[in-house]
This record gives structure tokens, C-alpha cells and sequence, in this order.
């Protein structure tokens, strides 16, 4: 019996298969996610999922008036502080800020379009891979606040506020939900 090697029009049509099952992968992954999350809600789930309060300026401005001062804002609440915080120690921060609304100062790194949701990465550091990505998407794929987002440009410094969630963590990214851009008085911009 003679080793015969496997034909060349083979190999390419097992990478062809290999490479368009990466890509639905990478673009369909998303998207199902969301919609296996909203297919196991409760109808009331469901209503504050695609309705969920809206934070107004007043109330982020509440949130750190009297406690902090501009600069301690734009430092100690700027997302490299947040961020650190979190890669320091995972498991404090998690316990902490699970689910909680925090208030995040920083420099616009990206806009983009992730699966139809208008997304804001925040830069953390020198490092182009690290950021704190920040989204409003229903699970069942409403964006809430593209509207918000078209003004915006990359370099410009944003206050913004959201939901930490913490399965979303990896080394280089962290992700908020829910987020709104906070129209602060004049020296927060």
C-alpha cells in the first residue's frame, strides 16, 4: 500500500470550510447570545429590558457632588482608574461593583458598530487593546443610544455611566452596560 498525499483541491475546500465557519462564528455568536437571553426572560423582564430607566445628568452629578472635586473626578473616576482597580483584584471589584452604576471620565479611543449596537471604547493606557468598551443594546438587539453616540469623535473626553458587567471581563477589556453619556457642567467637559 502506497502513502498517497491528500489533493491539493481538498485541502482548499477544507480551509474554505474552516475559514467561513470562523467567520459566521465571529458574527453570528453575538447576535444568538442576545437572543437566547431574551427568549428565556419573563415577559416583565422583557418590558424593562427594552425600556430601562434613563439616568439623567442630574442624577451622575448627585452621585459624586460633595464627595469629590473636579480634578479627584477626573482622576480617581477617569477610566485607567477604574480599570487598574479591576486588574488588581478581580474578585474585590466584582463583589463590589456587580451589576452597580459607575460613573466613567475618559478619552474616546473608538466608535464602532458591534452587531447593530452603537459601542464607545474608552482608552485605558498606551496599550491600543485595552479599553473599557461601553454599549445600550436590548438583549434583543435595540440600541438604545446611537443617537447619543453620533456626536461623538475619537480624542474627545466623555463623563459616561453604565452597568459593570463582569462576564464581559478580560485582560484588555472591560464592559459596561446600559451606559448614557452624562452632560456635565461646563468643567467636566
Amino acid at each position: 500500500m502506497k502513502f498517497q498525499p491528500p489533493y491539493k483541491d481538498e485541502f482548499k475546500k477544507n480551509l474554505l470550510i474552516v475559514i467561513i465557519t470562523i467567520f459566521i462564528t465571529i458574527l453570528i455568536e453575538p447576535w444568538a447570545c442576545r437572543q437566547i437571553r431574551y427568549a428565556q426572560m419573563t415577559q416583565q423582564e422583557r418590558i424593562e429590558a427594552e425600556n430601562p430607566p434613563q439616568p439623567t445628568a442630574a442624577d451622575s452629578i448627585q452621585l459624586v457632588k460633595g464627595r469629590v472635586t473636579r480634578d479627584v473626578f477626573c482622576s480617581e473616576y477617569s477610566a485607567e482608574s477604574w480599570f487598574s482597580a479591576r486588574k488588581a483584584n478581580p474578585i474585590a471589584f466584582d463583589k463590589d461593583y456587580l451589576n452597580a452604576k459607575m460613573d466613567i471620565y475618559g478619552e474616546i479611543m473608538e466608535i464602532k458598530d458591534d452587531s447593530g449596537c452603537a459601542t464607545v471604547l474608552l482608552k485605558v493606557n498606551d496599550n491600543p487593546f485595552s479599553n473599557i468598551t461601553c454599549s445600550n443594546c436590548t438583549p434583543s438587539g435595540k440600541d438604545n443610544w446611537r443617537n447619543e453616540v453620533l456626536p461623538l469623535a475619537a480624542g474627545k473626553y466623555i463623563h459616561l455611566r453604565g452597568d459593570y458587567d463582569s462576564e464581559a471581563w478580560n485582560q484588555a477589556t472591560m464592559k459596561m452596560l446600559n451606559c448614557h453619556i452624562v452632560k456635565d457642567p461646563s468643567p467636566y467637559q
